[in-house]
């Protein structure tokens, strides 16, 4: 590569520092972490699949304690600084109060929050659940740019949105959800268990047509959860990560075995509860290995719902778009063909307005057809 840009011989003539004393390159020391990756990273056995299916199979979704902690009026609009920043339409900003409410249920033992919006008249409303990115919370941002994408239609369809365990909904009094942070494990948990408690609390809410639409994090646990539960009949996602046994992740694991901190969500948990146990000698390697293919959305293709949108910004340096490619192939692989939609020059964050108005008819489609 060095030779390819700099010009051959080049190379060394000018950058002497950079070579040895024949010319050639340095020779580079073994990476120590090379061979638990290879371990680590191996593809998924059948032992390991069947192993996990029958670990999902005992995961009942049910939830008890169900209730509506409040109700109140919220404004909708993006703020106009928000707007001009995302370059988000400008309809999103026009005033939109509508009453939304929390609902709480108890999970695997904790109390866990999430958002509502129904509409306020008589009928039977399909559902829209939206999981959120990042791992500080359901913030409003996120959900008003939900509320508006789908506001041309919003009156038809049941909005929900669950804030995981241990983060906070970033509104209205700001309950923080019970538990251990579990990023795209347990979180479905949290998402499947909100979807059957708001049920109970409406019967207006119509479960035969229920939508997944998940962004960044939440767009691997939208994939997850549709994998796990027939309930969902479609998924959307924007800027997900899809496969945690791929090039990506283990890049980001040789970061953290040599001893290099990697600032993204969800990836702080999976350093502390399985990366450095494994180097340590804590965990054994079959453990860790079931850790990152029971997350991986890629290795369970198979069990996706037949309708699928993918939206993945080519700019994105914090989740790469070769994560949507690699879904996407695997899906490929299987004789299937979503729509795979790439932004080209928009960033992780920048990709949400635009990736939301692709995935607004589609959202329609599946829930009004």
């Amino acid at each position: 590569m060095r030779k390819a840009l700099l010009g051959g011989l080049t190379a060394c003539g000018l950058l002497l520092a950079g070579c040895d004393d024949d010319g050639s390159s340095p020779s580079q020391p073994p990476d120590p972490n090379a061979g638990l990756l290879e371990a680590l990273f191996a593809p998924a056995t059948e032992a390991e699949t069947t192993a996990i299916a029958a670990d999902w199979a005992q995961r009942i979704p049910a939830a008890s304690g169900e209730r509506r902690d409040e109700s109140s009026w919220f404004a909708a609009e993006i703020p106009a600084i928000f707007l001009s920043f995302l370059k988000a339409p400008a309809e999103w900003a026009s005033p939109d109060t509508i009453e939304i409410s929390l609902l709480s249920h108890v999970v695997d033992g904790y109390r866990h929050h999430g958002a509502v919006w129904t509409p306020s008249r008589p009928g039977k409303f399909p559902i829209l659940v939206f999981a959120h990115g990042g791992d500080e919370g359901l913030d409003s941002l996120q959900w008003r740019a939900v509320l508006q994408a789908t506001r041309a239609y919003r009156d038809s369809i049941a909005i929900l949105a669950p804030s995981f365990r241990s983060e906070w909904i970033g509104f209205l009094s700001r309950p923080v959800s019970e538990g251990g942070a579990s990023p795209w494990d347990r979180d479905v948990e949290d998402l499947r268990a909100l979807v059957r408690s708001a049920v109970k609390l409406d019967s207006r809410l119509d479960t035969s047509r229920v939508c997944l639409l998940g962004y960044s994090r939440g767009g691997g646990v939208a994939l997850l959860a549709a994998e796990r539960d027939p309930l969902f009949t479609s998924v959307a996602t924007i800027a997900a990560p899809t496969s945690f046994q791929g090039p990506w992740v283990r890049q980001l694991a040789d970061s953290i075995l040599s001893g290099v901190p990697v600032d993204l969500p969800g990836v702080d948990h999976l350093a502390a509860t399985v990366l450095l146990p494994l180097q340590q000698g804590r965990i054994p390697l079959d453990s860790a290995r079931r850790e990152l293919i029971r997350r991986s959305a890629s290795t369970w293709v198979r069990r996706l719902p037949a309708d699928i949108q993918l939206h993945h910004g080519l700019a994105d340096v914090t989740v790469p778009p070769q994560e949507m490619d690699r879904l996407q192939q695997a899906l490929q692989a299987i004789g299937r063909s979503p729509l795979a939609k790439p932004w080209p020059n928009v960033n992780h964050f920048m990709v949400i307005p635009q990736a939301l108005e692709g995935i607004a008819p589609f959202v329609h489609d599946q829930l009004l057809p």
